[in-house]
């Protein structure tokens, strides 16, 4: 097994257990001779998710679709009113091809705003989460101070905040579906 020392901690870091055993056949490790059992690092639960990694998947890009948790971003508007009012390098004539056009251009800026937009929040979403993951490694090794235990549950705070619109997302897509 790779990835964590332990499977389970509670909130304050103090108790701490492993769960390391999975059960499997012949015939599976026949069919996948490679593959690895991850703990992978604690994020919603209490509880490490123990995955086994057969091989590596890259599905094709999703197309787009418009998320209502873009609007709470004060950003979209500025995004929208710059592409729309942006002149078009085609000449056209018909009013209909200028609209499309547009809205071509307009769905580019929001691609692109929205995978900067992403990044960023990966980025500060996953600068908690090694915070969160140092404090975890000291709790396995030596204990948390209170000091430490406040900061921890700040964290997770945080991150709680910070993952509201993905899952704003997330329920969406499960409606589209």
């Amino acid at each position: 097994m790779g990835g964590r020392k332990f499977t389970r901690m509670n909130k304050y870091g103090t108790k701490l257990s492993k769960i390391d055993r999975i059960l499997d056949t012949q015939h599976f490790l026949s069919m996948w001779p490679n593959a690895q059992l991850i703990a992978l690092p604690r994020y919603l639960s209490d509880h490490c998710p123990i995955i086994i990694k057969t091989y590596h998947a890259d599905f094709s890009p999703i197309p787009f679709k418009f998320y209502n948790s873009w609007l709470l971003n004060n950003e979209l508007g500025t995004i929208i009113t710059h592409s729309w009012y942006a002149p078009l390098n085609r000449r056209t004539i018909h009013p209909a091809t200028t609209l499309k056009h547009k809205l071509q251009l307009l769905k580019s800026h929001i691609r692109e705003w929205r995978t900067d937009m992403l990044q960023n929040e990966a980025n500060k979403i996953g600068k908690i989460l090694n915070e969160i993951q140092l404090l975890d490694l000291k709790a396995e090794s030596s204990g948390l101070l209170d000091l430490e235990i406040q900061e921890r549950l700040d964290l997770l705070k945080h991150k709680e905040e910070c993952e509201h619109i993905q899952r704003l997302d997330l329920l969406q897509k499960a409606k589209i579906k």
